[in-house]
């Protein structure tokens, strides 16, 4: 558990983020060595730990293992949208508490919110398909760490499509398509994530892309290392778009990185401390970060 407060330029992660008693992050770790008074851990560090952080090893808190939900259709009633924060309850699921779980081919049709999630990790959600009226979340990854969401389909127009909420570090979203895409960083620390090989598909000659939700007072948007690789946009009317179409959203952020964003029309991105390469140009040697950087750990695991 890391208590060090970490923001953007020297600045605290968020008013209520540095007066929290709570720490800021903290990563579940397998120790496979203890030895001499040193600890050793499979997984590598996700940040430096300096003395003077007042970082502190802990045993992690008891969770369900292995819990998992597959090949089903959750419908609810067909009652309009209440609007932003005034929703009537009608989720899906609220994954809290879970570890190493999964959950594989499931339909959700007319949600406020498809998936919530919270004090997880090690999760695997495939194949998931939101479909129905507009709602708050499609897939909302919370306090979380090391969360897989891959094949999946969102087809509701949500307003977070995809969401790293406050906490999420280290989860990926990879290989699936978006209708009316809103890839939501939603303040709170969230950092060290992925969006991977993601379709957008816009109905119009607009986008909000990087729309993203989060009150001021757990800003900035997010962390550093947030990633955004082969993202391809297609807008349902190409011809109207007179002049590069404007990505926009992010003021106050943690470094990104933006890499092989492309769409049907010309792009311009502004997004203050992002790295951008390959801005308009499909055809990644990588199509899948996730999938590569997978194949050099299998790789290098099976070397030693």
């Amino acid at each position: 558990m890391l208590r060090h407060v970490f923001g953007l330029d020297g600045q605290v992660a968020g008013e209520r983020l540095a007066d929290a008693s709570s720490p800021l992050t903290s990563q579940a770790l397998t120790v496979f060595q203890v030895k001499d008074g040193l600890i050793s851990v499979k997984q590598p560090l996700r940040h430096d730990v300096e003395p003077d952080w007042g970082a502190e090893l802990a045993a992690s808190p008891e969770r369900l293992v292995g819990v998992g939900f597959e090949h089903f259709r959750v419908e609810l009633p067909e009652e309009p949208y209440g609007g932003h924060h005034q929703e009537r309850g009608y989720n899906a699921f609220y994954l809290n508490d879970l570890s190493h779980g999964f959950m594989r081919q499931v339909v959700i049709h007319n949600a406020d919110s498809a998936i919530l999630s919270d004090q997880c990790d090690h999760l695997t959600l495939s194949g998931v398909r939101v479909t129905g009226r507009p709602g708050h979340y499609g897939i909302h990854l919370g306090d979380v760490e090391s969360v897989l969401v891959r094949d999946f389909a969102i087809e509701a127009d949500e307003h977070h499509s995809l969401s790293f909420n406050t906490g999420s570090r280290g989860s990926v979203f990879s290989k699936g398509s978006v209708v009316r895409p809103k890839l939501d960083q939603h303040r709170g620390r969230n950092h060290q994530n992925l969006f991977d090989s993601i379709a957008g598909i816009e109905d119009g000659d607009a986008s909000t892309l990087f729309q993203h939700g989060g009150a001021n007072y757990w800003g900035p948007t997010h962390g550093a290392f947030n990633t955004f690789w082969n993202i391809d946009l297609r807008l349902a009317s190409p011809e109207r778009v007179k002049a590069p179409l404007m990505l926009s959203g992010v003021s106050d952020a943690g470094p990104a990185r933006i890499v092989g964003l492309h769409a049907n029309v010309p792009l311009q991105v502004s997004y203050p401390g992002a790295y951008i390469e390959g801005l308009g140009k499909p055809g990644l040697a990588s199509p899948s970060l996730y999938d590569e950087q997978l194949r050099r750990r299998l790789a290098a695991s099976a070397a030693e």
